[in-house]
C-alpha cells in the first residue's frame, strides 16, 4: 500500500467524514523508521552539537 493510498479519505470500516484510513500497525511502522534515521544522525553528530539533544529528544518521544 503506498503512502498516498494510506492517506486518502475513506468511508469504509466505520470511517466517516474524510478520516485517513491507517492501521496501528503503519504508524507504528512510521515512528519506528523516524526513531531509527534518529539514531543514525547521532551517530555523525558531535556531542557537543546543539542538534545532538534534538535527536535524543526525538527517540525519546517515539518510545
Amino acid at each position: 500500500m503506498s503512502m498516498q493510498t494510506m492517506f486518502e479519505p475513506t468511508t469504509t470500516h466505520g470511517t466517516q467524514n474524510g478520516a485517513p484510513r491507517i492501521s496501528v500497525h503503519q504508524v507504528q511502522n512510521l515512528i519506528a523508521v523516524i526513531i531509527a534515521e534518529a539514531q543514525l544522525l547521532r551517530l555523525d553528530v558531535p556531542k557537543d552539537d546543539p542538534s545532538y539533544e534534538s535527536t535524543v529528544a526525538i527517540e525519546r518521544a517515539g518510545r
